[in-house]
């Protein structure tokens, strides 16, 4: 019967803890996806894409699988140190005397530990970004690459990417295990200490009760070590979690997608006509204007084309009526709209571009031309 409830009772702590945190990191996974999906371009142009990846993909698994398997073995080590310090304690009362200041050791090499591997754990996650982004703009590149002949270049640079990143995982490691051994020390000295307890009260104590707390003693001593082991790499993994909060919280985002309160009419643009009014442009606040006080009059029909040198900023206009990037100053009109009025969703939808990379979505040619599924065969 009792092992039956052991069993009910397990079923129970994993179905609660697994879900829970499994849970949890689909809300975050969600979170921070929905984030850098609407962030802006200026996001992608400041951040690498091997750190975006790194994130959904490296942190995300550790909160999705590492996370959980270490709060379940910690949690059992917990429930099993206190059952086994209320064994101890009820066998021979003193043995709390010698366990305070062996405990109070503990706690200091945790927090001397704790730190360490925290600011380890960071660099261990800082160092992979490099590296996928490395590697996806080489795989991206491999054409260049291979016309320019700098493959071993490339080769060359990946491996010290690669070594750089397991530098700084071996300092995790060595840093864990410099924890481990001074905590097993001090566990060795719980187990001599219950032990003197035991033969110097073997007169006062039966003998069952005597072989119990030392049998208990050396359990005791393997499981704290291995909760106070598991407290410095759950908060290791954490860091991941830190992570993923980051940009659920702090990554800039688009204007909204609809404006309830102001939506264009659904023939807009009925006409076409499109004018410029004194639009100055940055691509970040940092940085100088691309376009300065332009104003531009297009009429409804009209054809017109942007002729310049590179960099003069035909793109730009381009850019400037999607609202890629917003404008500085001025505004911009079709139809007599402003278009900073209204939701990106309702412009973006009723503009059309043939862009200069004649790159498709994954999907047939139907899905790519209509991606809504809004219009029929013919019609298409």
């Amino acid at each position: 019967r009792s092992g039956f409830v052991t069993i009910i009772l397990i079923l129970l702590r994993n179905i609660i803890l697994g879900g829970s945190v499994l849970l949890a990191a689909y809300r975050l996974h969600n979170a921070a996806f929905a984030r850098v999906i609407r962030a802006p371009m200026a996001f992608f142009d400041t951040t690498p894409i091997g750190r975006i990846l790194s994130r959904f993909s490296k942190d995300q698994e550790s909160v999705d699988s590492t996370l959980v398997i270490m709060l379940m073995q910690f949690l059992g080590a917990l429930f099993q140190v206190c059952s086994a310090f209320i064994v101890i304690a009820y066998a021979s009362p003193f043995y709390l005397l010698a366990f305070a200041p062996v405990f109070i050791a503990f706690l200091v090499i945790q927090q001397i530990g704790r730190r360490s591997n925290r600011e380890l754990k960071r660099l261990d996650s800082i160092s992979r970004s490099p590296l996928y982004a490395h590697f996806t703009e080489t795989i991206q590149g491999i054409p260049t690459v291979r016309a320019y002949n700098c493959i071993d270049l490339f080769k060359e640079t990946n491996q010290n990417k690669i070594d750089f990143h397991n530098r700084t995982y071996f300092a995790f490691t060595h840093a864990v295990r410099w924890s481990g051994l001074r905590l097993e020390f001090l566990g060795a000295l719980l187990v001599a200490v219950a032990a003197f307890f035991v033969v110097g009260s073997k007169q006062s104590m039966p003998p069952g009760i005597a072989g119990f707390s030392l049998a208990y003693s050396l359990q005791i001593t393997m499981l704290l070590n291995f909760v106070l082991r598991q407290t410095n790499e759950i908060e290791a993994a954490m860091n991941s979690v830190e992570r993923i909060v980051h940009y659920m919280k702090n990554v800039e985002n688009e204007a909204p997608a609809i404006i309830e309160s102001n939506r264009p009419p659904q023939d807009w643009p009925s006409e076409g006509a499109i004018e410029y009014k004194n639009v100055e442009m940055r691509y970040r606040k940092d940085l100088p204007a691309v376009l300065n006080n332009v104003s531009v009059s297009i009429k409804a029909g009209e054809s017109v084309a942007l002729v310049g040198r590179t960099g003069s900023g035909k793109s730009t206009m381009m850019i400037t009526l999607f609202r890629i990037a917003e404008l500085s100053q001025g505004s911009i009109e079709i139809d007599g709209i402003d278009i900073s009025k209204i939701g990106l969703e309702d412009l973006r939808k009723h503009l059309s571009i043939i862009p200069q990379d004649p790159l498709m979505f994954s999907g047939t040619i139907r899905s790519n031309i209509d991606p809504f599924n809004e219009y029929s065969d013919e019609t298409l």
